[in-house]
């Protein structure tokens, strides 16, 4: 089950990666603007929700509250005051001064904050996880940061996974009744091995619908 783990941990971690990479292409697609200092800024938005953590003790998802206000002031006034006059024909403009945005960002955090890693202290929902089968783990934190915008999607998807297992048990019973009308006047252990790997194949579709209804758990408590 370890490759499955895998799987399900990269699909997470990449779907962070891509709501930042649709950032990034939104504003190329829709403004034809290369913002070199995009990563600066979501940086610079950790930064903005650590200081509001330790300041007024209080957790990370509570910091949105403060966090998201801030940057979006920060985005308009930066958008307003300074992008707007570099847009035009030529994409040179806006991409000298994202760079030297992205240097500004970088040395102001380094004087502030130095060199040394810091991270927001979430508490037990850090490395808390849920199980779904038998050596089958998903970490709490990015299944929330993925799940929400993707309701529509995992519930289509948990829905095909229990239909798939309702046609899995039909076929099983179909099976083994061919299976028995071929083997009954011929070898028995035909028919044993046969059915065995019926058996087994119903088992894996179990575990799909499993995993289906504990998606669907997660969603109901979560969303």
């Amino acid at each position: 089950m370890d490759w499955i783990n895998v799987i399900l941990q990269g699909i997470l971690v990449g779907g962070l990666y891509a709501m930042f990479a649709a950032g990034l292409s939104l504003i190329f697609g829709v403004m034809r603007l290369v913002n070199i200092a995009h990563g600066d800024l979501i940086v610079l938005a950790a930064y903005v929700a650590l200081v509001t953590t330790q300041t007024l003790g209080i957790g990370p998802l509570t910091a949105l509250i403060v966090v998201v206000p801030v940057m979006a002031l920060i985005g308009y006034a930066l958008q307003w005051f300074v992008l707007n006059r570099t847009l035009g024909d030529d994409l040179l403009p806006p991409l000298l001064v994202t760079f030297g945005l992205s240097v500004i960002i970088q040395n102001g955090l380094l004087t502030l904050f130095t060199a040394d890693s810091v991270k927001l202290q979430a508490g037990d929902i850090e490395v808390a996880t849920i199980r779904l089968t038998d050596g089958i783990y998903v970490g709490v934190l990015p299944l929330l940061q993925s799940i929400g915008d993707n309701v529509a999607m995992i519930t289509a998807i948990t829905e095909e996974l229990t239909k798939l297992e309702g046609r899995v048990d039909d076929l099983h019973d179909i099976g083994l009744r061919e299976l028995f009308l071929k083997h009954r006047n011929a070898n028995t252990m035909d028919f044993i091995i046969g059915a065995e790997i019926y058996d087994h194949l119903e088992k894996v579709a179990d575990r799909f619908d499993d995993v289906a209804n504990e998606i669907s758990s997660i969603m109901i408590e979560m969303v």
